[in-house]
């Protein structure tokens, strides 16, 4: 029985690795070109099996898009965690124009994100994958809030500055300016700044 359990140990070890390549050779095309032009036998080819193969690690292109904006997610979040570990000053503004420059960086990454939320039957698997991350950055949003003096419902303002980012990023991104002085970037950080400062006046 034992030996039994090693070799089903070994073999659960074994498929969970190839899984791993499958995903991180998706993470390699990903970051190079935009999702919607990353097919499955691209990714196939990039991990060096034939396309069926890949059907017997995930269900559908949709599951492994999931799997693959998970493990991103948990990356981006960690290295968000690192920059607000170092983040001089620890006030409500620069939290929020570092959060916003991450939108900024991982564009690609949000815009899979967005476009699993959407597909039918995902929305609940995907926002249970992504709950580890969405709790870091609103606990790392709440000790920020917390610093700055920011009193009442801390979890109920954290959610609300971090959805309000996120809103501000996906409102510019599908407007289009014809400023010459500042571009789209410009205008996220500087509409970052003034949510920023209303949020800062809860403390007052």
């Amino acid at each position: 029985m034992a030996m039994h359990m090693k070799f089903t140990d070994m073999r659960d070890q074994e498929r969970l690795s190839r899984k791993n390549i499958i995903i991180d050779s998706a993470l390699k095309l990903y970051s190079r070109q935009p999702f919607r032009d990353v097919r499955l036998t691209d990714i196939a080819k990039a991990t060096g099996v034939v396309p069926a193969t890949l059907y017997n690690y995930f269900p559908s292109y949709e599951i492994l898009m999931m799997e693959v904006v998970a493990k991103k997610m948990a990356l981006v979040g960690k290295e968000f965690k690192r920059i607000v570990a170092t983040m001089r000053p620890k006030t409500i503004e620069t939290f929020s124009i570092k959060y916003v420059q991450l939108l900024l960086k991982y564009e690609h990454t949000y815009q899979m994100l967005s476009y699993i939320m959407v597909r039918e039957g995902l929305k609940k698997e995907i926002s249970e994958r992504l709950e580890p991350t969405n709790s870091l950055f609103f606990d790392l949003c709440s000790d920020v809030l917390s610093r700055n003096g920011s009193c009442g419902d801390i979890q109920l303002l954290s959610r609300s500055l971090i959805g309000a980012l996120n809103g501000i990023v996906i409102t510019f991104r599908n407007n289009t300016f014809n400023e010459k002085d500042n571009s789209v970037d410009d205008y996220i950080i500087l509409a970052a700044q003034n949510i920023a400062f209303q949020f800062g006046q809860q403390s007052i």
